[in-house]
């Protein structure tokens, strides 16, 4: 019984120390990051977007303009997916509390203006 309440411990442990990480902004913006490259790093879509880029611009791209046209969706995917999904999720999860290094969960919770 005695294994069990270590091996349990120590998961219970691990549990606390990734709760804890997920309070900070930089761990949370890395984990959604990861997710939205994986997503579109897709050769399939990079090589959809060049074409359709080519057909309706009628630029040809290259593959430097395709990664720089992959790099513009990256960043404009990041920024809807932070300020539109991740921050509300986050605020709720936190029910109102402070999320570390986030001044704007931090000035929504404030009434009267003052952070």
């Amino acid at each position: 019984m005695n294994i069990f309440n270590d091996v349990s411990g120590a998961l219970g442990g691990t549990e606390s120390w990734i709760e804890n990480q997920w309070t900070h902004r930089l761990v949370q913006i890395s984990v959604f990051s990861a997710v939205v490259f994986w997503f579109l790093s897709s050769y399939r879509l990079i090589e959809e977007v060049k074409r359709m880029v080519s057909k309706v611009f009628k630029i040809n791209l290259g593959n430097q303009g395709g990664r720089v046209i992959n790099a513009v969706i990256f960043g404009l995917f990041m920024f809807v997916i932070i300020r539109f999904i991740m921050d509300p999720l986050v605020k709720q999860m936190a029910h109102g509390g402070l999320v570390e290094g986030n001044a704007l969960l931090e000035d929504d919770d404030s009434e009267d203006g003052h952070a």
